[in-house]
């Protein structure tokens, strides 16, 4: 099997403020919440790639979440509308894609935090916020960042948590 951690990989949670974090022999190097949404968030978008291909990424790693009763219907449009751009950006660069479902990533690393998978969905972003400010070293600037580096961590050190 493929050592991961010597990948270059970027990991994506496509929320409101997509967080983005790349990867570099299991250590997040890079990372940033950006409203894809917006004319300057398109640019910050590109640039972003730019530089992850320069870095030499070969990965994508995007939460692809399906649509689930009780979600308003702009929020799933914003959510496939930032999701779509992100995989067609990382298709552009060349960069492979790997979706997973929040479920798949999510469960085994609150589990892994003595988290119940029960617990209320505050709880759990407190948890994976506070875990993610421990791998980072500062303060993610947005919960979709702090995803976007517990899947990362995920992906790269999958058999840790399985």
């Amino acid at each position: 099997m493929k050592d991961r951690g010597r990948q270059k990989v970027i990991s994506c949670d496509p929320g409101e403020n997509s967080g983005l974090v790349l990867w570099e022999d299991r250590r997040p190097t890079h990372w940033e919440a950006i409203r894809i949404s917006s004319r300057k968030g398109a640019h910050l978008l590109e640039d972003w790639f730019m530089l992850a291909s320069e870095l030499g990424a070969s990965t994508m790693v995007v939460e692809f979440q399906y649509p689930r009763p009780g979600r308003g219907m702009k929020s799933l449009f914003g959510l496939a509308e930032n999701r779509g751009a992100v995989i067609h950006l990382s298709r552009l660069h060349g960069f492979q894609v790997e979706k997973v479902d929040p479920q798949t990533w999510k469960n085994p690393v609150v589990k892994s935090l003595g988290i119940h998978f029960r617990s209320g969905p505050e709880r759990k972003a407190k948890a994976i916020f506070d875990r993610a400010q421990r791998i980072l070293g500062a303060t993610p600037p947005s919960q979709d960042v702090a995803d976007a580096v517990l899947l990362g961590h995920w992906f790269l050190n999958q058999g840790l948590y399985l």
